[in-house]
């Protein structure tokens, strides 16, 4: 009982390092990673190289999925391509293992403490996620180190001996839970550490470790899909694709088992060596095969009319003025959208308790980032043609609201949310009347969105004036809390001490939020002046 606490200990420690690795790269290096995975998506090579490339610094091949999952359903990466991408990136954590195998452990010292010395001096900054990412890395080693430990000693145990007795018997029983680790932990990597350290100390034969690392591979398929399920049909083909094609590997593998048994090998890198082969193998066979992958999909999940729209730019011509604009507005609408899932995503982790998705956000953020640029291209190549001065005015008009938009997915990505984690990360939450005021306030801000989104649309005078007006009731409901929070300070309130900064920093984010939301408004009013010196005439 004691060598398997150990065994489970070490596998837990194992699994939260490279956690911990992975999510200090993305905080810290994330937005230009996703922006670099989508430009490099040109063609099948750089795709890969792309997917390799990405996973290779986030080490996580689930990570690097859910990107490219979200460039698919927004229509800014073809299936095919995200399709060469997760092709790199399979073999990209099959690369890191190779690197974590190595006999590192006198690393685990200073990386713990050059880890932990970073994130204590730069908390918010990028050396400081550079510290998540060492410390991540130290703890990974000293879990390798621990399940090397716990295996040898596993050596002299006869349920061992009676489970991989077992396994020898019926091999796919060794491939069914390779998979179903590599499922339950989301990390094929973590799950062929594991096996390489069972290997290593000569409980696995060299067919049963193969099968691990089979199954491994396969389970490691799965988690994208689960994690993808709301992110549109396009999406899921990539995800469901790239789970075949792994299958495909692991039948070849049971074909091949079948005919030729590999001889016992006294290597501890035997199982990462069989990784990085079976992910090599797959892309040698399926790099050149993406497109029919694609095409494969389509069929066998093709789209239906409750799924998902697409962008609106992809069939517009920018010859036809009229049907240009539009897709734009359509377009310029959908991005609204995005912003408002993001708030709605944030604020989720007010209430204490909560759990703020900041993955999801930083996505959504990106997508907010792709849209945005991209319709800006859009309407510049547009611009060139031979446009009426009401046309014009109405493109400009556009992209000044896409410009106001993504602004509003920057502050929600890069402030509000962090704030929302910093204070989950402390268990620190606001005091109840501060919780009420903030979602008040949130709760207007979020009903000038989609008023704006209306007046957008519509060009409607009244509404428009009507949301003009909420920019100053904001900015009296901003003032209000501030009073009353200063009140709750002088009162010597504890809950609103601790979270003083917290607090006041997102009613400036909110307030901040709304005026980019009311903007919308300042073309509609202006052309019918109805709009003086930044304040409305009299009605």
């Amino acid at each position: 009982m004691s060598i398997l606490l150990e065994v489970l200990g070490a596998a837990t420690l194992l699994l939260w390092g490279l956690s911990v690795l992975k999510k200090s790269m993305l905080a810290g290096f994330g937005t230009k990673l996703r922006v670099w995975l989508a430009s490099a998506t040109k063609n099948r090579a750089l795709s890969f190289a792309s997917g390799l490339g990405v996973t290779v610094a986030v080490q996580s091949s689930t990570a690097t999925a859910l990107m490219l999952a979200g460039f698919v359903g927004q229509g800014f990466v073809t299936a095919a391509m995200a399709q060469a991408g997760m092709l790199g990136a399979n073999l990209g954590t099959s690369l890191v293992s190779q690197l974590l195998s190595l006999d590192l452990h006198w690393l685990s010292p200073a990386t713990l403490v050059l880890g932990f010395a970073l994130q204590r001096i730069y908390p918010e900054r990028r050396l400081g996620h550079m510290g998540g990412v060492f410390f991540g890395f130290g703890l990974v080693l000293v879990g390798l180190e621990m399940v090397g430990r716990a295996s040898v000693q596993m050596q002299h145990g006869q349920s061992m001996d009676l489970v991989l007795q077992l396994m020898a018997d019926v091999p796919l029983l060794a491939l069914l839970t390779g998979a179903v680790l590599a499922t339950l932990s989301a990390s094929s990597m973590a799950v062929v550490l594991f096996v390489m350290a069972i290997s290593a100390a000569g409980q696995l034969s060299a067919d049963l470790t193969l099968m691990m690392v089979a199954g491994a591979n396969l389970g490691g398929a799965i988690p994208p899909i689960f994690a993808t399920r709301n992110e549109g049909i396009h999406a899921r083909r990539v995800m469901i694709g790239n789970l075949l094609v792994r299958a495909a590997g692991v039948a070849a593998v049971l074909v091949l088992q079948s005919w030729i048994s590999l001889p016992d090998i006294d290597s501890g890198r035997l199982a990462v060596d069989l990784h990085v082969l079976f992910n090599l193998a797959l892309c040698l066979l399926f790099l050149p095969l993406v497109g029919q992958v694609s095409k494969l999909m389509a069929v066998l999940l093709p789209e239906r009319v409750a799924d998902e729209p697409r962008s609106h730019l992809g069939t517009a011509s920018e010859d036809e003025p009229v049907e240009a604009l539009a897709a734009a507005t359509r377009e310029a609408l959908r991005i609204g959208d995005m912003v408002e899932l993001m708030l709605e995503k944030a604020m989720a982790g007010l209430v204490p308790g909560g759990v703020v998705p900041s993955e999801v956000i930083g996505l959504l953020e990106n997508n907010v980032d792709l849209a945005q640029g991209r319709l800006k291209l859009f309407m510049s190549r547009l611009m060139r043609h031979p446009l009426s001065d009401a046309q014009r005015e109405r493109s400009l008009e556009i992209m000044s609201y896409a410009l106001n938009l993504e602004h509003v997915g920057d502050i929600i990505d890069r402030s509000l949310n962090r704030l929302l984690v910093k204070s989950a990360e402390r268990q620190a939450p606001l005091s109840s009347e501060g919780i009420s005021e903030i979602d008040a306030i949130y709760h207007a801000v979020l009903s000038n969105l989609h008023a704006a989104q209306t007046v957008f649309l519509s060009r409607d005078l009244a509404m428009a004036r009507q949301l003009m007006e909420t920019k100053v009731q904001i900015r009296s409901m901003v003032r209000r809390s501030q009073d009353r929070h200063f009140r709750r300070l002088q009162d010597g309130r504890a809950d609103s001490i601790q979270t003083s900064g917290l607090h006041l920093d997102m009613l400036r984010d909110l307030k901040r939020i709304n005026a980019h939301i009311v903007a919308v408004t300042e073309p509609v009013l202006l052309e019918l002046g109805q709009l003086r010196d930044s304040r409305l005439t009299e009605w």
